[in-house]
């Protein structure tokens, strides 16, 4: 049996996601020389469902990724499949977190051994505020994903943000920048927008506002090139804050871009975050560009 996967589905090979049953699909339509696997129509169902998953989460449609796993999920467990099973309640767990259910995802990576499962606890721990067991796991994470581990990349841009929680610019700059060439040499556009966004604050915070502004702008151009609405508002978001008090006119125009894009996505609670900042709102049809 000969797979061909179209060219949308090869790039989501390269993606942070690393989808391993998208790359069983290719090995399968590769090696047309050798004697040709077969696969069942459920083990097909669970690789058309995961590859779903993974087309969703890129589109930022986590709910719908998570559907799509929780299905995989299912048909993997019906051909006793434990590798899927765990594979996909790793995807599942990170669209969790995606969507902003931290607990969901730790309830999740609780019920079965999962890759990657060390680093999403990680991350749902710092993002559920738990600063005393974050502080007792990431030593351990960072032990056990050095320079050469594949997730090296993902475990910096969490330092990062993690020391920007802890009001430490400095550390979170220097996770952010180094996290940088090791997701553009990966492709890996989603995360490297996170870590310019990481180091936009984080010379924010150290009052480099030229340099904050230049990294926000490499944020703003990956999230329109990934089409994800709500970070590119985040990403004007933020600079109108670090303009705010340098730029007062500049910052209005930026909130008006960010205002913009939130009403058009329908993201409400962002433009309420919006509307509270400094009553800036009034003002935002006399300045937007």
């Amino acid at each position: 049996m000969r797979v061909n996967l179209p060219a949308d589905l090869r790039a989501v090979l390269h993606t942070d996601l690393r989808w391993l049953g998208l790359a069983a699909l290719v090995f399968l339509g590769a090696c047309s020389s050798a004697p040709q696997a077969s696969l069942s129509p459920l083990a097909l169902q669970a690789l058309e469902a995961e590859t779903q998953g993974a087309q969703r989460y890129d589109q930022g449609q986590f709910d719908l990724a998570i559907r799509s796993f929780e299905l995989a999920q299912q048909l993997h467990r019906r051909v006793d499949d434990p590798a899927g099973v765990a594979r996909n309640l790793t995807q599942q767990a990170r669209s969790q977190l995606s969507a902003g259910r931290p607990q969901a995802a730790l309830d999740a990576l609780a019920t079965v051994p999962s890759p990657g499962a060390d680093l999403l606890q990680l991350q749902a721990t710092m993002a559920l505020g738990d600063v005393a067991k974050v502080e007792r796991l990431m030593p351990a994470v960072a032990q056990a994903c050095p320079a050469a581990c594949a997730d090296h990349a993902a475990l910096r841009v969490l330092q990062a943000r993690w020391a920007l929680s802890r009001a430490q610019p400095e550390q979170a700059l220097a996770h952010a920048q180094a996290a940088v060439p090791l997701l553009q040499a990966r492709q890996e556009h989603r995360e490297l927008a996170n870590a310019w966004r990481l180091s936009a604050q984080a010379h924010g915070q150290l009052g480099a506002t030229a340099l904050a502004l230049q990294a926000a702008n490499q944020a703003l151009t990956l999230d329109r090139s990934l089409g994800l609405p709500e970070r590119i508002a985040a990403d004007w978001l933020l600079m109108g804050r670090l303009q705010h008090t340098s730029d007062p006119q500049q910052a209005r125009a930026a909130y008006a871009r960010a205002k913009d894009v939130a009403l058009a996505a329908g993201l409400h609670g962002m433009v309420a975050q919006i509307d509270q900042i400094d009553q800036i709102a009034p003002r935002l049809k006399e300045t937007a560009p």
